[in-house]
C-alpha cells in the first residue's frame, strides 16, 4: 500500500529549464527506500517538492505528489507531525539562546505528541542510550554541542514527533564509523515499522537497508532496483558504477553539454553514437529492476 506516491513529477527553473524530470515513485508503507545521485542531481529540489518548500524559483510544470492519496501542496502543514525531515545542517532546527532540554519539551507539548515532560523523558532515555548520548548534552545550549552530537539529537528529536515518514537528508558520512554503526543499528530496527526515505550522495552502509533504491542524475531517474533482489541482478546502469567504486567518469574536456540523448553521455565510459538518439526512458530489463541505457538492448 502506497504511502507517498510520485507521479510523472516535472519541475522547472524560471529559464524553464528542467530541474526534476517526469519522476515516478511509489513509496510503500514501512518501507525503507534510498535516492542516492551525486551533487546537483536534484535530491534537494525533490525533498523539498515532498514537504512543499520549493523556492520561489522553481514551478511544478506537471505531475504531483500525493501523500496518502491527497496532494502535498493542497494540505496545510503536514509536515512536522506525518511526516519529518532529518536535515542535512541539523543545527539549524535549534535555537541557540535555549538548551537542548527546553526545546525537546517544548517542541513536543505544542505539538501534543506526549501529555507531559515525564513520558517524553521515558522515550528520550531510551533513544539516548541507543545512540550513546550522555545525558548531561542536554542541558547545554547547541552552540556548545559538537557536530557528532547535534547530529544524533536531530535523530532523535524527529523519532520523538512519531512520524509517519521519516525523511533523511544525509550528512553522516562525515561521521566517525563508531556513530554511524549506531546510527544504523537505529534505522535498521525502525524498519518495517515507519517508512524511511533516505537521500544520500554515497553508497553508505545504511543503503544496505534499503528495499528499493533509485540512481538520480540531473533530475532524472536512471536506475531503480529492488535492493532486496540485488544479488539476483545482472545489469547495471554505468551510473550506478560510480557509486561502488568500480569505474571512473570520462571528463574530457572537449566534451560540451548535449542538448540531445542520453542524459549521461558526457560521464559514460560505455558513450555510443546511439546514445545521442535515447530519451532516457526507464525500463525493466530483471525483475523489479529498471534502467535508462540503451546499450543494454544491444
Amino acid at each position: 500500500m502506497s504511502i507517498l506516491k510520485i507521479n510523472n513529477l516535472t519541475i522547472i527553473d524560471k529559464k524553464k529549464h528542467p530541474i526534476i524530470k517526469k519522476i515516478s515513485l511509489d513509496i510503500e508503507k514501512n518501507s525503507f527506500t534510498t535516492i542516492i545521485g551525486n551533487s546537483n542531481s536534484g535530491k534537494t529540489v525533490l525533498l523539498e517538492a515532498i514537504f512543499n518548500l520549493l523556492s520561489k524559483e522553481l514551478y511544478i510544470e506537471s505531475g504531483e505528489i500525493l501523500y496518502d492519496k491527497q496532494s502535498v501542496f493542497e494540505i496545510d502543514d503536514y509536515s512536522g507531525d506525518e511526516i519529518v525531515l532529518i536535515f542535512n545542517t541539523p543545527k539549524i532546527i535549534f535555537n541557540d539562546n535555549y538548551k537542548i532540554e527546553n526545546q525537546i519539551f517544548d517542541m513536543l507539548l505544542s505539538k501534543k505528541k506526549f501529555k507531559n515532560k515525564w513520558e517524553i523523558k521515558k522515550v528520550l532515555s531510551h533513544y539516548l542510550e541507543l545512540l550513546d548520548i550522555d545525558s548531561n548534552v542536554l542541558k547545554n545550549y547547541p552552540y556548545n554541542i559538537d557536530n557528532k552530537n547535534i547530529k544524533k539529537l536531530a535523530i532523535v528529536l524527529a523519532l520523538l514527533f512519531k512520524p509517519k515518514i521519516l525523511v533523511i537528508d544525509d550528512s553522516f558520512h562525515s561521521l566517525d564509523s563508531i556513530t554511524i554503526k549506531l546510527i544504523y543499528l537505529l534505522l535498521k530496527s525502525l524498519k518495517n515499522k515507519m517508512t524511511i526515505i533516505f537521500f544520500t550522495s554515497i553508497n553508505s552502509s545504511i543503503v544496505k537497508l534499503s528495499d528499493s533504491v533509485h540512481y538520480l542524475y540531473k533530475g532524472i531517474i536512471l536506475e531503480s532496483l529492488n535492493y532486496n533482489r540485488l544479488s539476483e541482478y545482472e545489469l547495471m546502469h554505468p551510473y550506478r558504477k560510480l557509486f561502488n567504486n568500480e569505474v571512473s567518469v570520462i571528463a574530457q574536456d572537449n566534451l560540451t553539454e548535449t542538448t540531445k540523448g542520453c542524459i549521461y553521455y558526457n560521464m559514460c565510459f560505455k558513450r555510443k553514437d546511439t546514445c545521442l538518439s535515447f530519451d532516457n526512458t526507464l525500463k525493466e530489463y530483471e525483475h523489479e529492476h529498471f534502467l535508462s541505457c540503451v546499450n543494454l538492448e544491444e
